[in-house]
Parts: C-alpha cells; structure tokens; sequence
C-alpha cells in the first residue's frame, strides 16, 4: 500500500496570510530543530504504515478519532465514514465481543500483540484483518490501532465456526502441530481442551437471539484466553480446545462462561466447565504420530466417558496419548492378523414376495466390542484397508464352502 507522508504544508498566519518554512533553515537556529522534528514525525509516519494499511486513533471510549489508510478495502467505508463510530461497531458480529475483551487488556500491558479480526463491511461483505493495539504514557486516553489485510491463503482468514467465531477442528489441529515444533527460545505450549456440560440445552431453552449472544459470548472468552488470542477452536458441540502458555491462568474462564449464561438469561450455573491440558511436547515422536496423537486427542475428548480416554490421562502429554492409541492398535491389528473377527450373514428379502435376494455380510468382534467403534479407530490409524481384506477373505472362504 502506498500511503501519502505529510511533509511542510502551507499554513495560515495570525494576520490570514499564508507563510511556509524557510527552505534553508539558518544552521543552529529554530529551523533546523522544525525540519529535525518534521523528520523524526515523517519517519514515524513510514514506520506506521510500514506496519499496517489501516491506522486508527481510539479516545478512551474507543470512538474512532482518526482514520488513515486504506479504509475502504478493509472496512468498505471512507474515513469520514470511520470517524465518531465504535471500534466494534466496525468487527463482524461474532468478533464484536472477542475484540472488547482484547482491548481490555491494554491497561495493564499497554500493548497488544496482533490478533485476527474480521472486518464487516456497510454493503454486509467481510474482511479479516491482522490487528495490533498499543497505549502511550503521554496519550493515556488514546488508544492506536494498526489493521494489515490478510491474505486469504493465511491461516489467520481460514474458515471460521458461524456461531462462536472459533477456528474449526482442522484448523485447530494445524495450529496444535505448529506448535508441537516450537521456536527456539519460546517456551513450551500446551492444548488446554474444555467441554462445556449444559450448553446444548441451555442453547435449546434461549429464544435464537439469546442463543447467539451466548455463544459469541464463550468464543470471545475462550478465543481470548488462546496464544496469540487466536489459537482456538470447536470440536464439538459443546467442545473446544486453545493453544496456550502453561503457567497462564484459565481460572477466570469458567466466570466468564458463567457470566455469559447470566447475561443470555439463564443461571449462572446452567453451563459447567471441565478442562484437560495436554503438553505438545512430542518426544520421541516423528511428525506422523504427532499428527495422529493430536487428531486421537481432540476426536475422543468429547468421548471420553464411552473410551476410556478420561480427563486426567492427557496430563502425560502427547507420548501418553499416542501409547493409548498405539495399545488399541496393536490390538486391532492382532484381531486382523489371527481372524479374530466373526461374520454373520443377515438375510436381504424382496418385499414383493419375501425370497432372499442376497445376504449382507456383518463384522463381530469378540469381548462384545463395538463394530462402529473398531472401523472408525481402523480409518482413524490406517488399518481400515486390512481390516477390509481380512472380511473379504473371510466371506470368500464361507462362499467356497
């Protein structure tokens, strides 16, 4: 983006005439500090928009003062448009609230690394902007605003859940394996996963209007509490997952989730959170099993009850967690390579006049275990072509007999 710097404009004298600024300042006199100052402005100025396409100055009640940039690709509006208006009244209506929540924070760190945001247009088009915030110790009632565009191949713009403004499952992960790497020097992360007890039926019981408040509302929280303030995502209905910092406190989450029932209109206590954090330490594993114990991780949580994968047993961290998976797959793999499985034929009839037409071919698995259980962890790891042949090879043997 090309954006103009200010340089020396004419301006008006006490008398209504027009005066402009000595082009040869008289060296060591005032002219030389009014160009040294002008410079020192100018460079600022560069530097600003070297950083983002858009600037905005906020007043304490985060009323847009000043607009600069390219407004109308990112907010499809001209600054003229920008001025006098709330900085949320310019975020779509799912990251209205995540973007109150982040500029929250700036009293007490005085700056804000960037976050993603979408931008809603006045014609109902949308953009997701890069942005970052800070305060100033001789502006304390000034806020500054940078937004940069993204570009829509970034993960940052990716494909957002409609109702809480959280990245989906698949993005998520990718975030999650990101992170697995790490960068030398940072400290190590974690993926902190939260199911909400009560949401779907608190969501039932609210009028649409209230429903969708609330789920704004828990994205803003959880999407807040994530590294970066953008490393968080749905995995189920009433399931998510955040990348973060260990050590950074989640104490206030279950409040705000409260806090969020309360102001949908329904109490406090109607949605209860129960949250597990897993290391993202990968150990010895290579990148494919870090994958794999990422996606076993998020797609049994909200099973857990029903698996056996409970609560406590992701402390130990992603090697934990693929040991299980690894366990299940040595024994699905034993079951294929013994014949362990059983078929049953069931009787396919016409319903014209009751005659077999054909048999269809049914799995079981000995102790009772689940088919539909056995097939998904198959797909799941890789096994489900074996498991395939192995009831193919069974059925052709029970034809030639």
């Amino acid at each position: 983006m090309t954006a103009p710097i200010p340089g020396n404009v004419a301006k008006p004298s006490e008398h209504g005439r027009t005066s402009t600024p000595p082009t040869s300042p008289r060296p060591g006199g005032d002219g030389d500090i009014v160009t040294k100052l002008r410079g020192e402005r100018d460079r600022y100025v560069a530097l600003a928009f070297a950083a983002g396409d858009l600037l905005l100055e906020l007043d304490a009640k985060r009323i847009v003062r000043m607009a600069s940039g390219a407004c109308q690709a990112l907010c499809g509006r001209t600054p003229a448009e920008l001025l006098e208006r709330e900085i949320g009244e310019l975020a779509t209506e799912t990251d209205s609230s995540f973007l109150g929540r982040i500029l929250d924070t700036l009293a007490a760190t005085g700056r804000l690394d960037p976050v993603a945001i979408g931008l809603s247009h006045a014609d109902g088009g949308e953009t997701r902007a890069l942005m970052g915030a800070c305060q100033i110790p001789s502006a304390p009632d000034r806020i500054f605003v940078t937004l940069t565009l993204l570009p829509g191949g970034s993960l940052l713009a990716a494909p957002r859940d409609s109702e809480t403004g959280l990245l989906e499952e698949s993005d998520l992960l990718k975030v999650a394996q990101r992170s697995v790497a790490g960068v030398a020097g940072q400290p190590p992360r974690e993926l902190a996963l939260i199911r909400l007890d009560g949401l779907s039926a608190a969501k039932k019981a609210l009028p649409e209007e209230r429903s969708k408040l609330l789920m704004r509302e828990i994205g803003a929280a959880i999407r807040a509490a994530s590294l970066g303030g953008d490393s968080a995502g749905r995995i189920g209905d009433d399931a998510f997952g955040l990348v973060r910092v260990p050590g950074q406190a989640l104490d206030q989450l279950p409040d705000a989730v409260g806090k969020a029932a309360v102001d949908s209109g329904i109490a406090p206590d109607a949605i209860t959170a129960k949250i597990a954090k897993v290391g993202l330490e990968s150990g010895t594993l290579s990148e494919a099993e870090t994958a794999r114990a990422l996606a076993y991780v998020v797609k049994h949580f909200s099973q857990s009850a029903e698996s056996g994968f409970t609560l406590t047993s992701l402390a130990d961290g992603l090697p934990a967690a693929l040991e299980q998976a690894v366990a299940r797959y040595s024994s699905v793999n034993r079951l294929i390579g013994r014949d362990g499985l059983q078929l049953v034929f069931q009787p396919i009839v016409a319903l014209a006049n009751r005659a077999i037409h054909h048999h269809e071919v049914l799995s079981r698995f000995p102790d009772g275990q689940s088919p539909y259980e056995v097939i998904s962890f198959s797909e799941e790891v890789g096994l489900i072509e074996e498991l395939d042949l192995s009831v193919c090879r069974k059925a052709v043997a029970e034809l030639e007999a």
